[in-house]
């Protein structure tokens, strides 16, 4: 935000397009049924616990959205906006933390608890914890960070993320991901929290999975509503505590020709416009 804000003071004649950055969360194991998180009420209680609009407008300046797992604003035809969702799922993401102490103590956490997430050494992921490490102990749970090495931590990920307790790790998400529910079933690379992992242990989530597959590429206004539908329950369920995405940008010059924004590599051609760069004084 910073560098863009620079950008538009010192530059005023770039174009530029304004995507949002990977969707981070913070994952909790699912399949292990002695952790706190396989109750509800716990996963819930730690997102009242999560002050989302003091990270959009604190830590990002407002450049940012806050309802972006499963999946964010920019896939359009599976997308419904947080204001749209029922109650119970708006009351998650707001910063209640008398009422998170109040499921801890109903799930069996009175005095809280003290968790452990794995995390790559990276100063900007450490910062970003540290927020919701602070957020976390006012409901008297104390989140350690457990930081590993950038290539322990890629092989964390690519062994299908057996950490202990909680995981911060990007996810995407992606088309592919939603269709195939990779996020939500099984012991899929983008299914951090092992939800419905193995695959019928959340019988609710498996439903839908089949109902996915008589659908996909048949009945698409039908698997277009039954996305929406999980995505809800998931996001009730509270499987992952998510990040806030913040905005990037993309600049380019008026003259670079047949670029919208994207990765010049990605493109088959792009030309220069010589007279009007010349025009513009370069």
């Amino acid at each position: 935000l910073v560098d863009a804000q620079s950008m538009w003071k010192t530059t005023p004649k770039l174009k530029y397009v304004r995507n949002l950055s990977a969707t981070w969360v913070l994952a909790m194991r699912q399949d292990k049924k002695e952790k706190p998180f396989s109750d509800v009420r716990v996963r819930q209680a730690l997102m009242m616990a999560t002050d989302f609009n003091s990270l959009k407008k604190d830590y990002y300046g407002g450049e940012a959205e806050i309802d972006v797992w499963p999946l964010n604003s920019t896939y359009r035809d599976w997308y419904v906006p947080l204001a749209q969702m029922p109650e119970a799922v708006q009351a998650l993401y707001r910063y209640n933390p008398d009422k998170a102490r109040q499921l801890l103590k109903e799930a069996g956490y009175p005095n809280g608890f003290k968790t452990s997430i794995a995390v790559q050494s990276n100063a900007e992921r450490i910062d970003e914890l540290s927020i919701y490490k602070d957020m976390w102990a006012k409901v008297g749970v104390e989140l350690v960070l457990d930081t590993k090495e950038t290539g322990a931590y890629a092989t964390l990920i690519a062994a299908g993320n057996p950490y202990d307790e909680m995981l911060y790790r990007s996810i995407g998400p992606g088309f592919d991901q939603t269709l195939y529910m990779a996020f939500s079933r099984g012991p899929a690379i983008w299914n951090p929290s092992h939800i419905n992992d193995p695959p019928g242990s959340v019988p609710v989530v498996e439903d839908f999975f089949t109902q996915y597959n008589s659908s996909i590429f048949v009945d698409m206004p039908k698997l277009n509503q039954l996305i929406k539908d999980h995505n809800r329950y998931v996001m009730e369920q509270a499987y992952v505590i998510p990040k806030p995405a913040s905005y990037t940008y993309n600049f380019w010059w008026p003259w670079l020709k047949n670029n919208y924004g994207q990765a010049t590599g990605f493109l088959r051609y792009a030309w220069i416009d010589r007279d009007l760069k010349k025009s513009m004084g370069y």
